[in-house]
């Protein structure tokens, strides 16, 4: 799903149509979207299924998904460093 979708996904009278459609995968991945984009999915998902968010990035962009999880790692690719928080 790229940005403009998931701008769509996350509005209000849809977001949770599309929170009960992750529902059914392993994994969500989001790439080549905004970061806030990226945060909302955590928030949406912390906040709705009241679960544990874990949130993985690999650059700055991915800070505010990172602090919006309660656990999250930052991986660097400069000897692959990973720093959780």
């Amino acid at each position: 799903m790229d940005g403009a979708t998931l701008t769509y996904a996350m509005r209000e009278d849809v977001n949770l149509s599309f929170l009960q459609l992750t529902q059914h995968c392993e994994t969500v991945v989001a790439c080549r979207t905004a970061p806030l984009q990226k945060a909302e999915i955590v928030r949406l998902v912390k906040e709705t299924m009241e679960v544990m968010t874990l949130a993985i990035g690999d650059g700055a962009n991915d800070v505010s998904m990172i602090q919006m999880a309660q656990v999250g790692a930052c991986c660097q690719s400069a000897g692959m460093l990973c720093t959780c928080y």
